[in-house]
C-alpha cells in the first residue's frame, strides 16, 4: 500500500484502530471471559482457548486507550467503536476480579506458607494461577484432541506466574483513570476487602523464582516479574487511595524501595538490563551475577513498569542490546530471547513476535524515534491488513533464530502454520497506532518532513527486499 501523504497514512491507521475493536471484541465472551486466540475461526488454536490473566489485561489497557483515544479526538468518526471499547473493557474487568475473588485463599496460603518449605510454597496451591476457564476458576477441559487439566496444584508450577496481580492491578488503575472510580466496583470491591492481603503477598514473592512471561525459566527470578511487582504496588496503592481504602503506606513504600534496590543491585549490569538470576539452595542465595542476556520482555519492561532504578540510559543501553542480539538485521519483529547456543527461542521454530515488534514501536515513539517505529507498524499494515481481517499472529515464521528446529513440534501439529491470531498482538498494535497518532496531533510523528517518510510510505515488499534473504520464509508480503 502507497500512501499520497501522511495524512492519508495517518486516516487508514484510524480506521485500522477502529477495527481493532472488533478484532479484539471476538475474543470476548458475554460474561467478559476472553480467549487468548478467538474460538470463532473457522479453524481456531485450540490450546489458546483459556483465558490468560496478562492477555486479559493487555487487551483490558489497549480497550480504555481506544475509548479514551477516540473520545478525544475522532468522537463522532470512532462513536461506535468508543461505545463498544466502554462495553467490553467494563465486561473484561468484571469477568477479572470476580474471578480474582475465586482464588484468594490461594493467595492467602502463599503469604502464610514459610518459604523454607519450598515443595509447598511453589505449588498452585500458594498463587493464583496465570490462566482460568469461563467460570473464572482453574480450567480442566477436554474437547476434540485438547485436553487441559490445571486443577492439579502440584503438575502445573508453570502457571506459578508473578506478573499476573500486578497487571490486574495495573489495568484496573488504567480503567478508573478513564471511567472514574464509580465504574469499577468490580475491581474495588475486591480490592477494598483485600488490600493488606494484596500487599503481603506481593512483599513476600519477588525475591523468589517463578515462571517467567513466557511461560519458562521456574528455577530462575526475572527482572520482568520484579519490576512487575513494583508496578504492581505502585497500582494497588494508587487504587487503595482512590477508593479511600486503608492500606500500610509505610510497608508499601519501604517494599518500593526494596524491590528497586534489588533489582538494581541484582539485575543492572553495565547499565544494560539483564534477563535473570539463577537461585540456589533453601535460603534463597543468587549466583554472583545475572544471565549475560537480554530478554525482550525488556521493553514491556519500559513501556509499562519502569520502577526508578530503571533510568533513561538503561532504556537505551537495553534497548541497543535488543536491537543487535534479538532483531539484528531482520528490523520488524523481535525473538524473545536468545541467551546462548544452547538455550534459544525455538518455540514454533524460533518465529518473530508481532507483540514485542508493536511495544518496540511504542518505546520508539516515546524516545523520539518515528522513522523506526513507522518501520514497524507499516510493515505490520501491508502484510496483515490488505484483505481487511486485521488478525494478526502470535508469532511469524521469517528469519527465525533457530530454523532447524521444532523441538516440541508445535509448529506440525498446527498444519505447518504459526498461530494465525491472537489478542495480545492485535492489542499491541492498537497500542503503537494509538502513540503514533497521538504523536501526528502533536505534530512530532507523521507530522515529520515528508521527504523524510518517502523511504517508509512504499509496499512491504520493497522494504523486505533491502533485507537479508531468508530461506525459510513461508508467506510473501503484499
Amino acid at each position: 500500500m502507497v500512501y499520497a501523504s501522511a495524512k492519508g497514512l495517518q486516516n487508514v491507521r484510524v480506521q485500522n484502530l477502529a477495527s481493532m475493536v472488533r478484532v479484539l471484541g471476538d475474543h470476548v465472551d458475554d460474561n467478559g471471559y476472553m480467549s487468548a486466540s478467538s474460538q470463532k475461526l473457522p479453524n481456531p488454536y485450540r490450546p489458546y482457548y483459556p483465558c490468560w490473566y496478562r492477555d486479559l489485561s493487555n487487551v483490558l489497557m489497549s480497550l480504555t486507550d481506544i475509548y479514551s483515544f477516540g473520545k478525544r479526538h475522532y468522537p463522532k468518526f470512532m462513536s461506535a467503536e468508543i461505545g463498544e471499547a466502554r462495553v467490553l473493557s467494563s465486561k473484561l474487568l468484571g469477568f477479572s476480579w470476580g474471578s480474582v475473588a475465586q482464588h484468594l485463599d490461594r493467595i492467602r496460603a502463599g503469604v502464610n506458607t514459610p518459604l523454607e518449605d519450598a515443595a509447598a510454597f511453589r505449588s498452585l496451591a500458594c498463587h493464583i494461577g496465570a490462566r482460568v476457564g469461563p467460570n473464572g476458576a482453574l480450567l480442566e477441559m477436554q474437547r476434540d484432541d485438547l485436553t487441559i487439566t490445571d486443577t492439579d496444584n502440584g503438575k502445573n508450577q508453570g502457571l506459578r506466574q508473578y506478573d499476573t496481580l500486578p497487571l490486574l492491578f495495573l489495568s484496573a488503575e488504567r480503567y478508573i483513570a478513564a471511567f472514574g472510580i464509580g465504574e469499577a466496583d468490580a475491581a474495588v470491591r475486591v480490592i477494598s476487602k483485600n488490600a493488606g492481603l494484596f500487599l503481603d503477598y506481593l512483599a513476600k514473592i519477588y525475591k523468589t523464582e517463578c515462571f517467567n512471561v513466557w511461560e519458562m525459566d521456574g528455577h530462575m527470578v526475572h527482572s520482568y516479574d520484579v519490576a512487575a511487582i513494583h508496578r504492581g504496588i505502585r497500582s494497588l496503592q494508587r487504587i487503595s487511595r482512590a477508593a479511600g481504602v486503608q492500606i500500610d503506606e509505610e510497608k508499601a513504600e519501604r517494599t518500593l524501595a526494596d524491590i528497586d534496590d534489588f533489582l538494581r543491585l541484582h539485575f543492572i549490569r553495565n547499565g544494560i538490563l539483564y534477563k535473570a538470576k539463577n537461585v540456589f539452595g533453601k535460603d534463597g542465595g543468587f549466583e554472583t551475577d545475572p544471565v549475560p542476556a537480554v530478554d525482550a520482555a525488556a521493553i514491556l519492561v519500559f513501556n509499562y513498569f519502569t520502577p526508578p532504578c530503571i533510568t533513561k540510559d538503561v532504556e537505551m543501553r537495553t534497548m541497543r542490546e535488543i536491537e543487535e542480539k534479538l532483531v539484528g538485521e531482520y528490523n520488524f519483529y523481535p525473538v524473545r530471547y536468545n541467551m546462548h547456543p544452547d538455550h534459544v527461542d525455538r518455540y514454533f521454530y524460533g518465529g518473530r513476535w508481532a507483540l514485542l515488534g508493536h511495544e518496540q514501536a511504542v518505546w520508539y515513539l516515546k524516545n523520539g524515534m518515528a522513522e523506526k517505529a513507522e518501520r514497524i507498524l507499516q510493515y505490520t499494515e501491508n502484510k496483515y491488513f490488505f484483505n481487511g481481517s486485521r488478525l494478526l499472529p502470535e508469532q511469524e515464521f521469517v528469519d527465525p533464530a533457530s530454523p532447524g528446529s521444532d523441538p516440541e513440534g508445535y509448529y506440525a501439529r498446527n498444519g505447518n502454520r504459526m498461530i494465525p491470531d491472537l489478542a495480545w498482538s492485535e492489542a499491541s498494535y492498537a497500542n503503537a497506532a494509538i502513540a503514533s497518532l497521538e504523536g501526528a496531533a502533536r505534530g512530532n510523528s507523521m507530522g515529520v518532513a515528508l521527504s523524510a517518510l518517502a523511504h517508509l510510505l512504499r509496499p512491504a515488499a520493497s522494504i523486505r527486499s533491502s533485507l537479508r534473504p531468508s530461506t525459510t520464509q513461508t508467506s510473501s508480503i503484499v
